[in-house]
Protein backbone atom coordinates (compact mmCIF):
# COMPACT_ATOMS: atom_id res chain seq x y z
CA UNK A 1 0.00 0.00 0.00
CA UNK A 2 1.59 3.05 -1.02
CA UNK A 3 1.54 5.69 1.65
CA UNK A 4 -0.05 9.86 0.63
CA UNK A 5 2.34 12.58 0.55
CA UNK A 6 1.07 15.80 1.93
CA UNK A 7 -0.11 19.02 -0.45
CA UNK A 8 2.96 21.14 -0.05
CA UNK A 9 1.53 23.72 -2.03
CA UNK A 10 0.78 27.49 -1.13
CA UNK A 11 -2.44 28.85 0.27
CA UNK A 12 -3.83 31.87 0.76
CA UNK A 13 -6.80 32.27 2.92
CA UNK A 14 -7.09 28.68 2.70
CA UNK A 15 -7.48 28.99 -0.74
CA UNK A 16 -4.80 28.04 -3.68
CA UNK A 17 -3.60 30.67 -5.65
CA UNK A 18 -5.71 29.38 -8.94
CA UNK A 19 -8.85 30.06 -6.80
CA UNK A 20 -7.75 33.27 -5.08
CA UNK A 21 -7.36 34.60 -8.54
CA UNK A 22 -10.81 33.43 -9.31
CA UNK A 23 -12.46 34.33 -6.48
CA UNK A 24 -10.68 38.08 -6.86
CA UNK A 25 -11.92 38.58 -10.50
CA UNK A 26 -15.38 37.81 -9.67
CA UNK A 27 -15.33 40.15 -6.82
CA UNK A 28 -14.39 42.51 -8.81
CA UNK A 29 -16.57 41.91 -11.56
CA UNK A 30 -19.67 42.35 -8.82
CA UNK A 31 -18.07 45.85 -7.90
CA UNK A 32 -17.96 46.94 -11.17
CA UNK A 33 -20.97 45.98 -11.58
CA UNK A 34 -23.02 47.82 -8.72
CA UNK A 35 -20.38 51.40 -9.50
CA UNK A 36 -22.31 50.86 -12.93
CA UNK A 37 -25.46 50.51 -11.55
CA UNK A 38 -25.37 53.23 -9.17
CA UNK A 39 -24.18 55.84 -11.72
CA UNK A 40 -26.89 54.84 -13.68
CA UNK A 41 -29.28 55.18 -11.28
CA UNK A 42 -27.67 58.74 -10.30
CA UNK A 43 -28.45 59.81 -13.59
CA UNK A 44 -31.75 58.73 -14.21
CA UNK A 45 -33.16 60.07 -10.85
CA UNK A 46 -34.43 63.43 -11.44
CA UNK A 47 -36.14 61.96 -14.88
CA UNK A 48 -37.55 59.22 -12.45
CA UNK A 49 -38.54 61.94 -9.49
CA UNK A 50 -40.39 64.37 -12.40
CA UNK A 51 -42.12 61.33 -13.78
CA UNK A 52 -43.35 60.17 -10.17
CA UNK A 53 -43.75 63.99 -9.73
CA UNK A 54 -46.39 64.44 -12.78
CA UNK A 55 -47.68 61.41 -12.12
CA UNK A 56 -49.02 62.19 -8.22
CA UNK A 57 -52.44 64.44 -8.29
CA UNK A 58 -51.82 67.51 -6.93
CA UNK A 59 -53.15 68.36 -3.56
CA UNK A 60 -55.88 71.07 -3.23
CA UNK A 61 -53.36 72.45 -1.08
CA UNK A 62 -50.61 72.55 -3.67
CA UNK A 63 -53.13 74.51 -6.32
CA UNK A 64 -55.24 77.45 -6.46
CA UNK A 65 -57.60 77.73 -8.75
CA UNK A 66 -57.81 81.78 -10.19
CA UNK A 67 -60.76 83.69 -9.26
CA UNK A 68 -62.99 84.46 -11.87
CA UNK A 69 -63.25 88.24 -13.58
CA UNK A 70 -66.84 89.70 -12.00
CA UNK A 71 -68.92 91.01 -14.65
CA UNK A 72 -70.04 94.05 -14.51
CA UNK A 73 -73.67 94.29 -13.76
CA UNK A 74 -75.66 95.93 -17.17
CA UNK A 75 -76.83 99.53 -16.62
CA UNK A 76 -79.32 99.23 -19.57
CA UNK A 77 -83.02 100.10 -18.69
CA UNK A 78 -85.62 96.60 -18.68
CA UNK A 79 -88.00 96.33 -20.99
CA UNK A 80 -91.19 97.26 -19.36
CA UNK A 81 -93.56 93.71 -19.76
CA UNK A 82 -96.00 93.96 -21.63
CA UNK A 83 -99.54 94.67 -21.69
CA UNK A 84 -101.66 91.90 -21.21
CA UNK A 85 -103.72 91.66 -23.53
CA UNK A 86 -107.83 91.94 -22.38
CA UNK A 87 -110.47 89.38 -22.45
CA UNK A 88 -113.23 89.83 -25.46
CA UNK A 89 -115.67 91.65 -24.30
CA UNK A 90 -113.73 93.11 -20.95
CA UNK A 91 -112.56 96.32 -22.37
CA UNK A 92 -113.12 99.24 -24.81
CA UNK A 93 -110.00 98.33 -26.62
CA UNK A 94 -111.14 94.66 -27.49
CA UNK A 95 -115.50 94.61 -27.39
CA UNK A 96 -117.57 91.65 -28.15
CA UNK A 97 -119.06 91.91 -31.98
CA UNK A 98 -121.97 93.64 -32.51
CA UNK A 99 -123.93 90.48 -32.96
CA UNK A 100 -122.99 88.54 -30.14
CA UNK A 101 -125.45 87.57 -27.17
CA UNK A 102 -123.41 87.66 -23.87
CA UNK A 103 -124.67 86.09 -20.72
CA UNK A 104 -124.01 87.89 -17.56
CA UNK A 105 -125.67 88.46 -13.76
CA UNK A 106 -128.66 86.23 -14.62
CA UNK A 107 -129.24 88.11 -17.95
CA UNK A 108 -128.42 87.05 -21.21
CA UNK A 109 -128.71 90.29 -23.49
CA UNK A 110 -128.36 90.93 -26.97
CA UNK A 111 -128.24 94.08 -29.44
CA UNK A 112 -130.97 94.34 -31.94
CA UNK A 113 -131.44 97.70 -33.98
CA UNK A 114 -129.11 101.04 -33.41
CA UNK A 115 -130.56 104.27 -34.49
CA UNK A 116 -128.97 107.68 -34.82
CA UNK A 117 -129.14 111.06 -36.21
CA UNK A 118 -132.53 112.12 -37.75
CA UNK A 119 -134.08 108.65 -37.70
CA UNK A 120 -133.36 108.76 -33.99
CA UNK A 121 -134.68 112.64 -33.51
CA UNK A 122 -138.09 111.08 -35.21
CA UNK A 123 -138.52 108.79 -33.12
CA UNK A 124 -138.09 110.42 -30.14
CA UNK A 125 -140.12 113.34 -31.15
CA UNK A 126 -143.06 111.32 -31.74
CA UNK A 127 -142.69 108.92 -28.24
CA UNK A 128 -143.65 112.13 -26.16
CA UNK A 129 -144.61 115.73 -27.00
CA UNK A 130 -142.48 116.95 -24.40
CA UNK A 131 -138.96 115.55 -25.54
CA UNK A 132 -136.23 118.28 -26.31
CA UNK A 133 -134.57 118.42 -29.13
CA UNK A 134 -130.94 117.17 -28.85
CA UNK A 135 -128.40 120.16 -27.95
CA UNK A 136 -126.44 122.12 -29.89
CA UNK A 137 -123.04 119.60 -31.45
CA UNK A 138 -125.33 116.80 -30.07
CA UNK A 139 -127.36 114.06 -31.68
CA UNK A 140 -129.44 110.99 -30.32
CA UNK A 141 -129.10 107.76 -29.97
CA UNK A 142 -131.25 104.75 -29.70
CA UNK A 143 -130.27 101.29 -28.93
CA UNK A 144 -132.85 98.73 -29.36
CA UNK A 145 -131.98 95.24 -26.58
CA UNK A 146 -133.30 92.11 -25.88
CA UNK A 147 -132.99 90.43 -22.18
CA UNK A 148 -134.16 87.12 -21.32
CA UNK A 149 -133.82 86.38 -17.29
CA UNK A 150 -131.28 83.48 -16.73
CA UNK A 151 -131.10 83.51 -13.00
CA UNK A 152 -131.54 80.14 -11.04
CA UNK A 153 -133.52 81.64 -8.08
CA UNK A 154 -137.08 81.97 -7.58
CA UNK A 155 -137.26 86.22 -7.29
CA UNK A 156 -138.29 88.60 -10.29
CA UNK A 157 -135.30 90.93 -10.99
CA UNK A 158 -135.58 94.15 -12.90
CA UNK A 159 -133.68 95.45 -15.56
CA UNK A 160 -133.59 99.19 -16.85
CA UNK A 161 -132.07 101.66 -19.43
CA UNK A 162 -130.06 102.43 -16.29
CA UNK A 163 -128.43 99.52 -16.53
CA UNK A 164 -126.57 100.43 -20.14
CA UNK A 165 -124.10 103.18 -20.83
CA UNK A 166 -122.16 104.09 -24.54
CA UNK A 167 -119.24 105.22 -25.13
CA UNK A 168 -117.15 106.60 -28.31
CA UNK A 169 -114.71 108.11 -30.06
CA UNK A 170 -115.03 111.57 -28.06
CA UNK A 171 -113.99 108.79 -25.25
CA UNK A 172 -116.62 110.06 -23.18
CA UNK A 173 -119.18 107.57 -21.40
CA UNK A 174 -122.90 108.70 -21.50
CA UNK A 175 -125.59 107.45 -19.59
CA UNK A 176 -129.60 107.53 -20.39
CA UNK A 177 -130.72 111.00 -20.23
CA UNK A 178 -133.97 112.36 -18.85
CA UNK A 179 -135.69 111.87 -22.55
CA UNK A 180 -138.95 109.45 -22.95
CA UNK A 181 -137.72 106.29 -25.25
CA UNK A 182 -139.85 104.94 -27.89
CA UNK A 183 -141.78 101.86 -27.14
CA UNK A 184 -141.11 99.28 -26.46
CA UNK A 185 -139.21 100.74 -23.74
CA UNK A 186 -135.95 98.95 -21.83
CA UNK A 187 -137.92 98.87 -18.09
CA UNK A 188 -139.45 95.66 -16.78
CA UNK A 189 -139.45 93.20 -13.91
CA UNK A 190 -138.93 89.63 -14.59
CA UNK A 191 -138.72 85.87 -13.28
CA UNK A 192 -136.61 83.17 -14.46
CA UNK A 193 -137.48 82.34 -18.09
CA UNK A 194 -139.00 85.96 -18.80
CA UNK A 195 -137.98 87.94 -21.96
CA UNK A 196 -138.36 91.42 -22.96
CA UNK A 197 -137.06 94.23 -25.17
CA UNK A 198 -136.81 97.81 -25.28
CA UNK A 199 -135.37 100.80 -27.01
CA UNK A 200 -132.50 103.14 -24.92
CA UNK A 201 -131.52 106.40 -25.54
CA UNK A 202 -128.25 108.40 -25.26
CA UNK A 203 -127.50 112.00 -26.61
CA UNK A 204 -123.67 112.03 -28.23
CA UNK A 205 -121.51 113.98 -29.59
CA UNK A 206 -123.00 114.62 -33.51
CA UNK A 207 -120.81 112.37 -35.60
CA UNK A 208 -119.23 110.32 -33.21
CA UNK A 209 -117.53 107.01 -34.12
CA UNK A 210 -116.75 104.00 -32.52
CA UNK A 211 -119.44 103.17 -30.66
CA UNK A 212 -119.67 100.70 -27.60
CA UNK A 213 -122.31 99.78 -25.34
CA UNK A 214 -121.65 98.89 -21.90
CA UNK A 215 -123.13 96.68 -19.75
CA UNK A 216 -123.25 98.11 -15.90
CA UNK A 217 -126.14 97.07 -13.94
CA UNK A 218 -126.80 99.50 -11.06
CA UNK A 219 -128.58 96.60 -8.73
CA UNK A 220 -124.96 94.66 -8.91
CA UNK A 221 -121.74 96.31 -8.37
CA UNK A 222 -119.45 93.13 -8.04
CA UNK A 223 -120.48 92.26 -11.96
CA UNK A 224 -117.70 92.78 -14.17
CA UNK A 225 -118.74 95.37 -17.06
CA UNK A 226 -119.06 93.57 -20.88
CA UNK A 227 -118.49 96.22 -23.75
CA UNK A 228 -120.75 95.23 -27.31
CA UNK A 229 -119.45 97.21 -30.34
CA UNK A 230 -122.34 98.79 -32.09
CA UNK A 231 -120.90 98.60 -35.52
CA UNK A 232 -118.45 96.50 -37.12
CA UNK A 233 -114.96 96.41 -35.68
CA UNK A 234 -115.43 99.33 -33.23
CA UNK A 235 -113.10 99.78 -30.62
CA UNK A 236 -111.06 102.27 -28.68
CA UNK A 237 -107.41 101.26 -28.22
CA UNK A 238 -105.97 103.07 -25.48
CA UNK A 239 -103.31 106.09 -26.13
CA UNK A 240 -99.97 104.74 -24.70
CA UNK A 241 -98.49 108.78 -25.83
CA UNK A 242 -100.61 109.93 -22.17
CA UNK A 243 -98.23 108.20 -20.27
CA UNK A 244 -95.33 110.39 -21.35
CA UNK A 245 -97.08 113.47 -20.00
CA UNK A 246 -95.70 114.40 -16.96
CA UNK A 247 -97.03 116.98 -13.92
CA UNK A 248 -95.52 120.25 -14.59
CA UNK A 249 -94.61 122.58 -11.89
CA UNK A 250 -97.04 125.20 -12.69
CA UNK A 251 -100.05 125.58 -9.89
CA UNK A 252 -98.75 122.89 -7.41
CA UNK A 253 -98.56 126.19 -4.33
CA UNK A 254 -100.82 128.80 -4.24
CA UNK A 255 -97.76 131.52 -5.15
CA UNK A 256 -97.87 129.77 -8.31
CA UNK A 257 -100.56 129.81 -9.29
CA UNK A 258 -101.84 128.88 -13.19
CA UNK A 259 -103.29 132.50 -14.82
CA UNK A 260 -106.37 131.76 -15.94
CA UNK A 261 -106.58 130.38 -19.33
CA UNK A 262 -103.07 128.22 -18.69
CA UNK A 263 -103.04 124.43 -17.99
CA UNK A 264 -101.86 122.42 -15.15
CA UNK A 265 -100.86 119.01 -14.96
CA UNK A 266 -101.72 115.87 -12.44
CA UNK A 267 -100.34 112.18 -12.94
CA UNK A 268 -104.01 112.02 -13.86
CA UNK A 269 -105.49 115.27 -15.87
CA UNK A 270 -104.85 118.32 -17.45
CA UNK A 271 -107.24 120.71 -15.99
CA UNK A 272 -108.32 124.57 -17.39
CA UNK A 273 -109.78 127.27 -15.92
CA UNK A 274 -111.31 129.61 -19.07
CA UNK A 275 -113.66 132.12 -17.20
CA UNK A 276 -115.81 132.61 -14.18
CA UNK A 277 -118.66 134.52 -13.00
CA UNK A 278 -119.21 135.18 -9.53
CA UNK A 279 -122.06 136.86 -7.31
CA UNK A 280 -125.70 137.64 -8.48
CA UNK A 281 -124.38 136.52 -12.38
CA UNK A 282 -123.19 132.88 -10.70
CA UNK A 283 -126.35 132.85 -8.58
CA UNK A 284 -128.80 134.09 -11.98
CA UNK A 285 -126.94 131.14 -14.09
CA UNK A 286 -127.69 128.17 -10.63
CA UNK A 287 -131.76 129.72 -10.63
CA UNK A 288 -132.08 129.60 -14.67
CA UNK A 289 -130.65 125.83 -14.79
CA UNK A 290 -132.49 124.39 -11.22
CA UNK A 291 -135.42 126.56 -9.86
CA UNK A 292 -134.75 124.53 -6.62
CA UNK A 293 -130.97 125.50 -6.36
CA UNK A 294 -130.53 127.20 -2.79
CA UNK A 295 -128.99 130.34 -2.58
CA UNK A 296 -125.50 130.89 -0.98
CA UNK A 297 -125.48 130.86 2.51
CA UNK A 298 -125.38 134.36 4.57
CA UNK A 299 -121.84 135.56 3.61
CA UNK A 300 -121.61 133.42 1.07
CA UNK A 301 -121.43 134.07 -2.62
CA UNK A 302 -121.70 131.37 -5.74
CA UNK A 303 -118.88 131.55 -8.32
CA UNK A 304 -119.81 129.87 -11.76
CA UNK A 305 -116.43 128.12 -13.31
CA UNK A 306 -116.15 127.21 -16.97
CA UNK A 307 -113.55 124.02 -16.52
CA UNK A 308 -112.10 122.08 -19.54
CA UNK A 309 -110.39 118.66 -18.24
CA UNK A 310 -108.62 116.08 -20.11
CA UNK A 311 -107.77 112.34 -18.32
CA UNK A 312 -104.59 111.24 -19.33
CA UNK A 313 -103.98 108.22 -17.47
CA UNK A 314 -102.96 105.21 -19.79
CA UNK A 315 -105.26 102.52 -18.56
CA UNK A 316 -107.87 100.93 -19.30
CA UNK A 317 -109.68 102.60 -16.47
CA UNK A 318 -112.29 105.77 -17.09
CA UNK A 319 -111.66 108.48 -14.94
CA UNK A 320 -114.77 110.96 -13.44
CA UNK A 321 -114.89 114.45 -13.23
CA UNK A 322 -117.27 116.91 -11.47
CA UNK A 323 -117.77 119.65 -8.93
CA UNK A 324 -116.97 117.32 -5.74
CA UNK A 325 -113.10 117.84 -7.37
CA UNK A 326 -112.92 121.00 -7.01
CA UNK A 327 -112.97 124.14 -4.23
CA UNK A 328 -112.10 127.50 -3.70
CA UNK A 329 -109.22 130.04 -1.56
CA UNK A 330 -109.05 133.53 -1.48
CA UNK A 331 -107.60 136.37 1.16
CA UNK A 332 -109.48 134.27 4.33
CA UNK A 333 -107.03 131.47 3.86
CA UNK A 334 -109.87 129.22 4.34
CA UNK A 335 -110.78 126.18 1.78
CA UNK A 336 -114.34 126.46 0.25
CA UNK A 337 -116.26 122.85 -0.38
CA UNK A 338 -118.28 123.27 -3.32
CA UNK A 339 -122.22 123.62 -2.83
CA UNK A 340 -124.72 121.00 -2.87
CA UNK A 341 -126.64 122.65 -6.16
CA UNK A 342 -127.37 121.62 -9.74
CA UNK A 343 -124.32 122.73 -12.32
CA UNK A 344 -125.30 125.21 -15.16
CA UNK A 345 -125.18 123.85 -18.58
CA UNK A 346 -123.32 122.31 -20.15
CA UNK A 347 -121.88 121.16 -16.74
CA UNK A 348 -118.74 119.30 -16.32
CA UNK A 349 -119.51 116.00 -15.23
CA UNK A 350 -117.83 113.18 -17.31
CA UNK A 351 -116.57 109.47 -16.90
CA UNK A 352 -113.80 109.70 -19.42
CA UNK A 353 -111.28 107.02 -20.58
CA UNK A 354 -107.58 107.88 -21.49
CA UNK A 355 -107.28 110.93 -23.48
CA UNK A 356 -111.07 112.16 -23.36
CA UNK A 357 -111.85 115.57 -22.75
CA UNK A 358 -114.91 117.34 -21.23
CA UNK A 359 -115.74 121.04 -20.76
CA UNK A 360 -118.29 122.80 -18.74
CA UNK A 361 -119.32 124.85 -15.81
CA UNK A 362 -119.54 124.34 -12.24
CA UNK A 363 -120.61 126.24 -9.15
CA UNK A 364 -118.30 126.83 -6.23
CA UNK A 365 -118.23 129.11 -3.13
CA UNK A 366 -116.46 132.35 -1.53
CA UNK A 367 -116.92 134.54 1.01
CA UNK A 368 -118.66 137.85 -0.67
CA UNK A 369 -115.89 140.16 -2.07
CA UNK A 370 -113.09 138.14 -0.80
CA UNK A 371 -110.15 138.38 -2.71
CA UNK A 372 -107.24 136.84 -4.60
CA UNK A 373 -109.76 133.93 -5.29
CA UNK A 374 -108.28 130.70 -6.60
CA UNK A 375 -110.17 127.31 -7.82
CA UNK A 376 -108.44 124.74 -6.11
CA UNK A 377 -108.13 121.15 -7.86
CA UNK A 378 -108.97 118.61 -5.48
CA UNK A 379 -109.41 114.92 -6.60
CA UNK A 380 -110.80 112.55 -4.51
CA UNK A 381 -109.37 109.66 -2.45
CA UNK A 382 -105.69 112.18 -2.99
CA UNK A 383 -104.85 112.06 0.61
CA UNK A 384 -101.27 112.87 0.25
CA UNK A 385 -102.40 116.24 -2.02
CA UNK A 386 -99.96 115.36 -4.47
CA UNK A 387 -102.32 115.95 -6.98
CA UNK A 388 -103.84 119.38 -5.81
CA UNK A 389 -103.50 122.10 -8.31
CA UNK A 390 -104.08 125.99 -8.02
CA UNK A 391 -105.53 127.87 -10.60
CA UNK A 392 -106.31 131.70 -10.67
CA UNK A 393 -109.79 133.00 -11.28
CA UNK A 394 -108.96 136.77 -12.31
CA UNK A 395 -106.45 137.88 -14.42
Amino acid sequence: MDSQRPDSTPRYLGLKRTELLIVLGLGAVVCGAIVTAALLISRAAPTITQAIASAVPPTREATRVPKATPVPTSTSTPTPAPTPTPEPGRSVSRPLPPSSVFVSAGWEVRVLAVLRGEAAAQAIRAANQFNKAAPVGREYLLVRLRAKSVHTDQASHEIRAGDFRVAGSARTEYSSPGIVAPTPRLAAEVFAGGEVEGWVVYSIVKDESQLILIWDPLSDTTTKRVYVALSEGAALPIEAAADRVLPIELGRTRGQAAPLGESVVTTEWIITALEAVRGEAAWSMAQAVNQFNKPPEMGMEYVAVRVRAQYIRAEDKTGRIYSGYFKTLGSTHVLHDAPSVVDPEPALDATLYPGGEAEGWIIVQAKVDESDLLLVFDPLFDTSNQNRRFLALTR
